[in-house]
């Protein structure tokens, strides 16, 4: 198995009144080929991202993966695999990662080492971002040809602490191709978690490039 054979897929919630799913439960899966098209110049650097607020909260996570990133990215380079720049800056930018706020409770978490996984002719995960049920997990992946996209996946991966293995529920099921690369991932979770809050929760206006994305959906459901 590589990249060609995983099936792709967004898993996400439902967005009420623009994206919505009838049956019950958290997440769902989307059909990736008909996501919205990101209208936005995408750099490593997330400088789209820079002019949007950061979300501080009294129960947020200290977020410092700078010792991790070091180790991670050694461990990559001594098993020919090559993390993309957009992934490090991220990672070790607090104010960025504060500019994603989750209707889910999603945070940000490396594993602590880049697992392999069998059967798949190379691929190699990192975890990265954990939904706080452990209901779904994020991975960046890596190929041995120096190719990455993110994929979801309801195992866990990358970590080798005692007590983690019980995360690990199905191997057949690998997962979910959920995006191309780590910066569209970032993008396209950001813009529906906040249409989600400004929407659905907040009532409130979405600014143009929100509208442009749920107004996509809106007309999918019209068809």
């Amino acid at each position: 198995m590589d990249e060609n054979q995983l099936k792709k897929g967004w898993l996400f919630t439902r967005i009420r009144g623009i994206r919505d799913v009838e049956e019950s439960g958290t997440y769902f899966l989307f059909d990736y080929n008909k996501l919205p098209p990101i209208q936005i110049e995408l750099d490593d650097g997330f400088n789209w991202m820079k002019p949007y607020p950061e979300w501080v909260s009294d129960n947020d996570k200290e977020y410092d993966f700078k010792d991790q990133l070091v180790s991670l990215n050694k461990e990559a380079e001594n098993k020919g695999l090559i993390i993309p720049n957009s992934f490090n800056v991220f990672l070790n930018d607090i104010e960025l990662i504060r500019r994603i706020r989750s209707n889910t409770d999603c945070y940000f978490e490396l594993g602590d080492t880049i697992e392999e996984i069998p059967n798949t002719n190379g691929l190699h995960f990192i975890h990265f971002l954990s939904d706080s049920q452990y209901c779904g997990f994020w991975y960046l992946c890596l190929d041995k040809n120096g190719n990455n996209f993110v994929v979801t996946s309801g195992n866990l991966y990358g970590h080798t602490e005692e007590g983690y293995e019980m995360f690990r529920e199905n191997d057949a099921e690998i997962g979910y191709i959920c995006s191309s690369n780590f910066k569209e991932f970032i993008f396209r979770f950001w813009i529906e978690n906040e249409i989600c809050y400004k929407a659905v929760y907040n009532k409130e206006a979405l600014n143009k490039i929100e509208k442009n994305y749920a107004d996509f959906y809106r007309k999918e459901n019209e068809r």
